[in-house]
């Protein structure tokens, strides 16, 4: 059991950080609107992964523990019974990592380009001065972490943006003083888009995540400078392709954008649904989920200060 316990772990492990639970210990809008800065948290490189079904799910694993009477076979049965689950869990670890390392590998085109992109790259010039050369003490800095994705056919892409400030005095199970999760999913790709990415066209995926990181920041904005505090929509049923499958959930619609509709799930998160695929969206009583009228003063996000089609 010793070296049983001693294996578990040694394998390699799947990505945990595209996900956040909200907080705000403030109950307030945690940042001002002409003080707000922010600052990539893992440096200026691009983060593209491949987006997987992440079912955990195991066989059967049928095991028969033996424990001698008494109290020392109490406690061997229970070491048994810890060793057994840590080993499960381990295996579901692995199992994870590997889905991430073969979908990564259908997506290899576009990991051979997004190398030589950075993040500040992508910043539109109006986001550019909300960018913070370094951390200052004298001011809350928003962290924030953009993870982009693409599906394993390469015809659609999304970015989710983890962002959150720190709390000096916070815990380690408590370290932020506000967190939450932006995640916005494109339209899907033409043919001809998807082709010219297959052929390495940077320049093009250059353009095509600039405009996913530009949304994702002006929604970032909204959230975090209280844009949206206000804002009370009706909760609809929505969907929305997500690793070869469509994935249904709760929301209320909150704002728009030239390209978007933004709705505020059971989670807190903010999430922009393509208003190009929105006519699959499922609504109650076949209502129209992307109408504003659904939505009590509903916002409207500007992306580049004018609606342009395309990328």
């Amino acid at each position: 059991m010793l070296m049983l316990a001693t294996l578990v772990g040694c394998n390699s492990t799947p990505y945990r950080d595209d996900y956040a639970r909200h907080v705000n210990t403030m109950k307030k809008a945690p940042m001002e609107a002409s003080a707000f800065r922010m600052i990539f948290s893992d440096g200026d490189q691009v983060d593209l992964r491949a987006l997987y079904d992440n079912d955990t799910t195991m066989g059967n694993s049928n095991v028969l523990y033996q424990g001698a009477p008494g109290a020392a076979g109490l406690i061997a049965l229970v070491a048994q019974i810890g060793v057994h689950s840590s080993i499960v869990s381990s295996q579901r670890e692995e199992r994870l990592a590997t889905l991430q390392d073969s979908a990564n590998s259908q997506i290899q085109p576009l990991l051979n380009i997004v190398g030589n992109i950075q993040l500040s790259q992508l910043l539109a010039p109006e986001h550019k001065p909300w960018l913070a050369p370094s951390l200052s003490s004298d001011m809350d800095t928003l962290y924030v972490k953009p993870i982009f994705f693409s599906n394993t056919d390469m015809t659609q892409l999304s970015v989710k943006v983890v962002a959150w400030i720190p709390d000096p005095n916070g815990s380690k199970k408590h370290p932020d003083k506000y967190k939450n999760l932006i995640h916005v999913v494109n339209a899907p790709l033409s043919d001809e888009q998807r082709t010219s990415l297959i052929n390495g066209d940077q320049v093009l995926l250059q353009q095509m995540l600039a405009k996913l990181l530009g949304t994702a920041m002006n929604i970032t904005y909204g959230a975090t400078t209280g844009k949206f505090a206000g804002v009370k929509g009706t909760m609809k049923t929505y969907k929305m392709p997500n690793a070869g499958k469509n994935k249904v959930f709760r929301a209320s619609h909150i704002a728009d954008t030239c390209e978007h509709t933004v709705v505020r799930n059971l989670r807190q998160w903010l999430i922009a649904i393509p208003k190009a695929q929105q006519a699959g969206n499922l609504a109650n009583q076949g209502t129209d989920t992307s109408n504003s009228e659904n939505s009590v003063n509903a916002q409207s996000i500007s992306t580049e200060g004018q609606c342009t089609a395309g990328v």
